[in-house]
């Protein structure tokens, strides 16, 4: 979408979003990276309308709460990656809101999300058994608490390939041990 915007000159708003869901509803992949506009209401439409989606990136759609992914997480359950790259306000409330959503992530991006922590990356750990790309890269909040995070991860989910750890601050031993 954000050729579209670079090239009519609009900017991609709730109402383009919800425009688009309409007119095109069996969207499989979407791509609102960086449509800063774009809030819950963006994402209740998506809910509504465009039930088969696969693949959803939200980077940097710092509008973006749990309150807008509830919806989402009720109604898509054919989700399978999801992308929050550098969404600054994103927490560890949305993090347990992804965690209880219908749908089996296989591929989750988190890179500097600054809100979450421990306690939201263990909310996806325990409903993370399909999981199999984790990207935490700068995400300072996560050993804030010790290895809670990497020792949940270790433990449930045995299919995750690729985890990318990088400029995460504390990581200790202990952690590292229970993911290898």
């Amino acid at each position: 979408l954000m050729k579209y915007s670079k090239d009519s000159g609009q900017t991609i708003t709730n109402t383009v979003v919800q425009e688009l869901c309409i007119i095109q509803p069996n969207i499989i992949k979407l791509d609102l990276s960086n449509c800063i506009e774009v809030s819950d209401i963006g994402l209740w439409a998506l809910a509504k309308h465009c039930q088969q989606l696969q693949n959803l990136n939200l980077s940097g759609c710092n509008q973006i709460t749990h309150i807008g992914l509830r919806s989402l997480s009720l109604c898509c359950s054919s989700v399978t990656i999801l992308s929050f790259n550098d969404c600054y306000i994103l927490d560890d409330m949305a993090l347990t809101v992804i965690a209880t959503g219908s749908w089996r992530l296989q591929e989750l991006y988190l890179r500097n999300c600054r809100g979450i922590s421990d306690t939201g990356i263990s909310r996806i750990a325990k409903a993370g058994s399909t999981l199999r790309i984790l990207d935490l890269y700068g995400c300072s909040g996560v050993g804030e608490f010790g290895d809670t995070a990497l020792i949940e991860l270790g433990a449930v989910a045995m299919g995750l390939t690729y985890l990318d750890l990088s400029k995460v601050k504390r990581i200790e031993d202990a952690g590292l041990r229970a993911i290898a």
